[in-house]
C-alpha cells in the first residue's frame, strides 16, 4: 500500500510525499512500526540494505 502511495504522489501532484503521506491509510499498530522502518532509509544511503529479496528493503533502498 505504502509502495502504491508512493507512486500515485509522484505521477499526480509531482512530489515524494506520498510513502510516508500513505501511514496515513494503515492501521495504527502496523503505523507505527511502517514510520520506524521509513526513518531508516532517510538516515542511511540505499546501500545499507541488505540485497536480500525482501520487499521492505527494496523499498526502504527505494
Amino acid at each position: 500500500m505504502l509502495w502504491c502511495s508512493g507512486i500515485r504522489t509522484a505521477v499526480l501532484p509531482g512530489t515524494f510525499d506520498g510513502v510516508r503521506a500513505g501511514l496515513d491509510l494503515l492501521p495504527a499498530e502496523p503505523r507505527e512500526v511502517w514510520a520506524k522502518r521509513l526513518d531508516e532509509p532517510e538516515a542511511n544511503p540505499p546501500h545499507h540494505f541488505t540485497n536480500n529479496g525482501w520487499g521492505v528493503h527494496a523499498l526502504q533502498a527505494a
